[in-house]
């Protein structure tokens, strides 16, 4: 039996290949950020391995005991109080802070 190597190509590859062909052709460096999705460390791994520079890790990182953030308990069990930054609380905090800068 043969074994056949298997090509991949998942976004962040293709996005990489193009960083690279507009650094060969302007010579400035474009660092690419993985952001979004990244719940394990195997996630980060993948990451790096396919071409990120950096890993956004907030969402990893809320769960343990030294986060920000209030502890809760529901159902018997405690939880981390958190907010992501496309919610809608994220986007309240931020227009205040906003309107006390503008007012």
């Amino acid at each position: 039996m043969q074994i056949k190597p298997v090509k991949i190509k998942t976004p962040i590859m293709e996005i990489a290949a193009a960083r690279a062909a507009y650094y060969k052709k302007t010579k400035h460096y474009l660092p690419l950020i993985a952001d979004g999705g990244i719940n394990s460390s195997l996630d980060t791994a993948v990451a790096l391995a396919l071409g990120a520079d950096l890993v956004m890790m907030g969402n990893f990182f809320t769960r343990f005991a030294e986060s920000p953030g209030r502890l809760l308990k529901i159902n018997g069990g405690y939880v981390k109080e958190y907010w992501m930054e496309g919610s809608r609380k994220a986007f309240n905090i931020s227009w205040r802070r906003l309107s006390l800068r503008r007012g």
